[in-house]
């Protein structure tokens, strides 16, 4: 039932969602490519920028290697595992269903740190017997991405079990053994959110540098920070960045139709396991496997962490020594996240009225972080120079690149909703924004808070764009570690990373804590 239904007349729809997209999600990026175009009709030698040829080619192919192993493992892992966490109901599976998920924030870089300690003691172990693993190059940018985003992938995988009709997968098991309705029943009805999934890790790996740069393996995303860094000239960027965006645009546009069907018949009432399921002994020890990878990937984050910091007192020491860096930290997340949040709950409701929506709100997601870092920096110093190079750049960064989780969060918890509720408070309301203020946001306080949350929780871990446009003389906790990554692992950076894992994880928690308070109530 829709608006016009009930109250027997048409509403204009306002125009405020379409404008705080353009001006806050687009606007840098088109008047970067206005500049871009502009320039081009005076230099066509720029069009060459966007045809990678012999190195640019090699580091495309690089990066297309990267991302692509990296989304395959984490979605193979991931349909293992959460099948296993979904379905299998003793006791100590169901304490373990969502703890990893607490991690999903973590950014790869951190993850670096413990995995180049453990490759480095293996090594000390290893040496007499003369075998060394490799410490650099293809294979632990590829074992540190795929560990980082392994969180992500299996909680996708999750949702999209869970979201499995048990009526038809119950009729299926009726004549065929749960081996075979797995594989022909359960795997295609939840095909759009794995795919969704291994969609997003590709994206998340094809445009990250940090990972390729802290192992001496060369890829694309770099070369065009390292184009504008040398020459400061936005549009070089833009057309040196033109054969990743077209890969991670078409990428994204095939990731969110899963991902939208799956949201929109989220309201769907279904059972969130199935009783009795029951597979071959090779099966559940597959799946068994994949948990314990994930697991494992948890267990070295925390616990390499601790033992390399060592103390509470280098963890105290560490955090005096960023102090400052610490309150730009803060400052930067609390802020991006409150921004983020409100807008995220004003653009929600432009998901329900096309996919086209879906694609226009969620493009920061394809988009390199630095392209997002390079086009504030081009708009500001240009046309708002007294905003540039103050706080606001980087509060403007973390809002641009994550405002779509809010939105998706929120409309999520929306669907849950009875849209009665939304449609009688509209209809009996007395006062402009009377509906809003007593009906809308009360019902969708648990989406709002969580997509705060998740904001935050990002934001702190942000680092491609806040790396461009943080103010001189400022420094992000993120950029101190990243900074001091190239030197290697020291107490101080171990005791800098176990804080921003256990802010991200408290955040993790709220988020979670705060839609299951919406989804359940």
């Amino acid at each position: 039932m829709s608006d016009n239904m009930i109250t027997g007349k048409k509403h204009s729809t306002t125009p405020l969602p379409q404008i705080l997209l353009l001006f806050l999600l687009f606007m840098p990026l088109i008047y970067l490519l206005g500049d871009s175009i502009t320039q081009l009709a005076n230099e066509p030698e720029l069009l060459r920028l966007a045809f990678p040829t012999e190195r640019r080619f090699r580091l495309l192919l690089n990066s297309l290697k990267l991302a692509t192993t990296v989304s395959v493992s984490v979605t193979v892992i991931g349909v293992l595992a959460g099948s296993k966490l979904v379905y299998e109901q003793t006791p100590a599976w169901k304490s373990i269903k969502w703890i990893f998920l607490l991690t999903a924030p973590v950014p790869p870089y951190i993850h670096a740190l413990v995995w180049s300690g453990m490759i480095s003691n293996i090594n000390q172990l290893i040496k007499p017997i003369g075998l060394s693993l490799s410490g650099f190059g293809f294979s632990m940018s590829y074992l540190v991405d795929t560990m980082a985003y392994l969180p992500l992938g299996v909680g996708l995988a999750m949702v999209g079990y869970t979201l499995v009709e048990t009526p038809a997968v119950e009729a299926a098991r009726l004549y065929k053994k749960d081996l075979t309705v797995f594989i022909e029943v359960v795997l295609p009805l939840a095909s759009p959110m794995i795919l969704a999934a291994m969609g997003f890790v590709f994206i998340q790996a094809i445009t990250d540098y940090s990972i390729p740069t802290l192992y001496s393996y060369s890829v694309y995303s770099l070369e065009i920070f390292s184009e504008f860094s040398a020459s400061n000239n936005p549009v070089h960027s833009i057309w040196l960045s033109s054969p990743i965006f077209l890969i991670t645009f078409t990428v994204l546009v095939a990731s969110l139709r899963g991902l939208r069907n799956t949201v929109q018949s989220s309201s769907i009432s279904r059972s969130e396991s199935l009783q009795d399921w029951s597979l071959p002994g090779w099966a559940s020890t597959v799946q068994t496997l994949a948990v314990m990878v994930t697991l494992v990937q948890v267990i070295f984050l925390i616990g390499g962490l601790v033992i390399e910091t060592g103390s509470i007192t280098s963890l105290y020491y560490a955090v005096e020594a960023a102090t400052d860096d610490l309150y730009t930290s803060s400052i930067i997340g609390l802020s991006g996240a409150l921004l983020g949040g409100g807008l995220g709950y004003i653009l929600s409701e432009q998901l329900g009225k096309s996919g086209y929506w879906w694609i226009l709100i969620s493009l920061p997601l394809a988009l390199p972080s630095a392209i997002v870092g390079i086009g504030l920096i081009d708009i500001y110093s240009t046309w708002a120079p007294w905003l540039y190079g103050t706080m606001a750049m980087p509060i403007i960064a973390v809002t641009t690149r994550f405002v779509p989780l809010a939105t998706i969060i929120v409309y999520t918890q929306r669907k849950r909703v009875d849209p009665l509720l939304f449609e009688a408070a509209e209809l009996f309301k007395k006062k402009r924004l009377q509906d809003l203020w007593q009906v809308k946001i009360p019902l969708q306080k648990y989406g709002l808070a969580a997509g705060v949350a998740t904001l935050a929780a990002f934001s702190i871990g942000e680092l491609g764009s806040t790396l461009l446009v943080v103010p001189p003389g400022s420094e992000t906790l993120t950029i101190r570690i990243f900074n001091y990554l190239h030197y290697g692992g020291s107490e101080e950076v171990a005791g800098l990373c176990l804080l921003v894992v256990t802010l991200m994880m408290c955040m993790s928690g709220i988020a979670f804590k705060t839609y299951s308070g919406g989804t359940n109530g």
